[in-house]
């Protein structure tokens, strides 16, 4: 039906993690990392990606959007499941998700 229409289709295989939610939960953790070492703030890197890459919203403010919990629990799961250390939760996350606090707010 969709090809029908006009639209591009891509078939994917049903694995963990699915396309979108291990791309978005991979920015986030990214980001996250980011800040933790001082390389930005929260609030630079969510304006950074909002207006340099025209993205709905920051990736810390997706996370809260989705709930930092989420977010570490899709990691855990991806990295259970591949094995790879690339799925392996910024210590900012874990510490977020494990206090219940927003990951879009910078603490000093």
């Amino acid at each position: 039906m969709m090809q029908a229409a006009g639209f591009a289709v891509s078939r994917l295989q049903d694995v963990p993690g699915m396309a979108v939610m291990r791309t978005v939960a991979m920015l986030i953790n990214e980001t996250a990392e980011a800040v933790n070492h001082g390389v930005c703030s929260a609030e630079a890197a969510d304006l950074a990606m909002l207006k340099g890459v025209s993205y709905p919203r920051g990736p810390l403010a997706w996370a809260d959007a989705i709930g930092p919990e989420a977010i570490a629990r899709v990691l855990l799961n991806l990295s259970t499941w591949y094995g790879e250390d690339r799925y392996r939760l910024s210590t900012l996350l874990r510490r977020r998700a494990a206090s219940g606090e927003r990951l879009s707010v910078s603490h000093a």
